[in-house]
């Protein structure tokens, strides 16, 4: 959790899980936005070395988003065997 203060995360402590993570995910418009939560993207793995942005909020007018990208769990990934028991 990068912002614990934020509405949306208020109240979360940072936590970790196993998930497919998006990475290099790039930044368009030029819109503004706010990170509230990264997750590492591990090198040993394919990723980037750095953390990512996985949930984000971005004001659109008088309207607000939040945006969140976490991955899924396919077939043989450690959290979908154990669902499966």
């Amino acid at each position: 959790m990068v912002d614990k203060n934020h509405p949306i995360t208020r109240g979360l402590e940072s936590f970790r899980l196993w998930d497919e993570l998006y990475h290099r995910l790039v930044h368009m418009h030029n819109a503004p936005y706010h990170v509230l939560a990264t997750a590492y993207s591990d090198p040993t793995t394919g990723g980037t070395g750095n953390d990512e942005p996985m949930m984000t909020v971005q004001q659109c007018g008088k309207a607000a988003s939040n945006h969140h990208v976490m991955g899924t769990c396919g077939p043989g990934t450690p959290v979908a065997n154990k669902a499966a028991r």
